[in-house]
């Protein structure tokens, strides 16, 4: 099943993001800048549980929150809603796939994105790791 919506979060999110300057000149995507979320969910290697250990999370780079089985406090996740890169139109189904990824594993994080539109607008909802880690996200030691 988790499979499964991994495989809907690359499609839904498919042309979602532009490529990011700077990012991984192999996939185009880094945690810290984000990127094509189909190359993100190859790059950060998403198809398997593990430890967030990088300092900074934006955009694409976010859904390594997917299977994240812990962060670092002083990490810094920058959300926004699934998006065109041109138009910025919000892509509901886009942000429903992450709403499941999400939510499988931590949906007191859903709730607070929720709670405050992140994933309506193409506008940064910043989150530091010992904020979700008030959510139900394990801290790395």
């Amino acid at each position: 099943m988790k499979l499964l919506y991994a495989l809907m979060l690359v499609t839904a999110l498919s042309g979602c993001s532009a490529m990011s300057p700077g990012g991984d000149k192999d996939y185009g995507c880094t945690a810290a800048h984000g990127g094509d979320p189909r190359r993100c969910w190859q790059a950060l290697h998403l198809d398997k549980p593990r430890p967030a250990t990088g300092v900074s999370y934006h955009s694409a780079g976010t859904m390594s929150l997917a299977h994240a089985t812990c962060v670092k406090a002083n990490s810094q996740w920058w959300f926004h809603g699934a998006h065109h890169p041109v138009t910025k139109e919000i892509s509901y189904e886009g942000n429903a796939v992450l709403r499941r990824a999400y939510g499988l594993r931590y949906p007191a994080v859903v709730d607070y994105l929720d709670n405050r539109g992140a994933l309506t607008t193409t506008r940064w909802t910043k989150m530091s790791g010992l904020e979700l880690s008030r959510l139900g996200v394990p801290l790395c030691n």
